[in-house]
């Protein structure tokens, strides 16, 4: 009898895991295609963002992938963003004390992104802390490590498109770490860190 049990709980395992691909899928997401082992979409004026990370669950000590796409799907055959420096902005959250953001340069430059063309941005750690905060011995190993590998908890991932397609007002040279969306792009992912 217990036999016949674990055969039924994996086959029920491998029914939801078959079921969640055929989900993404009719998303036009196919994690396998892009490696990832989860992923969610948004699409709002005229653009397509898609968040990627390759695991859901891991282990402290193993390195996360996590990276964005971005799709112009407009009626022109290219459009003109302003931005500052990036214009998609990573953040990294356990809704308690790791809070991570990109640093935005926020002088004001444009770029012109063609039609249905697929960019990709990788996330890359940008960040500072300060020498006189008690976990700043953490802070510094956690920048100095090339990969990212998160301390065990849960913790929110996400991705916006800082950009507009009208030229904003100039701003101040460097702003806080935030996922503020000019451009109506935010995508969250959940990711588990384990010991």
């Amino acid at each position: 009898m217990k036999r016949n049990q674990v055969v039924l709980v994996c086959l029920l395992l491998l029914l939801a895991a078959l079921l969640s691909a055929c989900a993404e899928k009719e998303k036009g997401i196919d994690l396998e295609a892009e490696g990832a082992a989860q992923a969610q979409r948004v699409e709002a004026n005229d653009f397509e963002m898609t968040l990627y990370a390759d695991q859901e669950i891991c282990k402290s000590n193993e390195p996360i992938q996590i990276w964005a796409t971005l799709r112009y799907t407009g009626k022109d055959d290219t459009a003109t963003i302003w931005h500052g420096i990036p214009y998609m902005n990573f953040s990294i959250t356990d809704g308690e004390e790791f809070n991570i953001g990109s640093q935005i340069l926020t002088v004001l430059t444009s770029t012109e992104l063609e039609k249905d063309k697929i960019y990709r941005f990788d996330y890359q750690k940008s960040g500072a802390w300060d020498a006189n905060d008690p976990n700043a011995s953490f802070w510094e190993n956690f920048y100095q490590e090339q990969e990212l590998l998160l301390p065990a908890g849960e913790y929110t991932v996400s991705v916006s498109g800082a950009f507009s397609l009208t030229s904003p007002l100039p701003a101040p040279a460097m702003t806080e770490p935030t996922t503020d969306s000019k451009s109506g792009l935010l995508c969250e992912l959940t990711i588990k860190v384990e010991d």
